[in-house]
């Protein structure tokens, strides 16, 4: 069987991501934050995506899938943006 992949553009992104792409790049831009270890850690984080298969599209002959951040992701993002929060207030 052949490699399997799926590309995806910024458009095509579920709204649950956008707020930790906006945190990081917010959070980027502070000198004395630690950038790269939190952009290793929600890397890491991709490893445990929710994936299902969307079966109303299964069911008219289209195999759709659907991808949701998992547990842990959520964690973070939530922690980054309380960070975000208190940073700037």
């Amino acid at each position: 069987m052949g490699n399997f992949s799926i590309e995806v553009s910024e458009d095509e992104i579920d709204d649950s991501f956008r707020p930790l792409i906006a945190v990081m790049q917010s959070l980027k831009e502070l000198p004395e934050f630690p950038f790269e270890v939190f952009y290793n850690l929600v890397t890491g984080c991709f490893d445990e995506l929710s994936i299902a298969i969307d079966s109303s599209a299964l069911s008219t002959g289209d195999l759709g899938v659907v991808v949701r951040p998992g547990r842990r992701l959520e964690l973070v993002t939530a922690a980054l943006l309380a960070l975000q929060r208190y940073l700037h207030s």
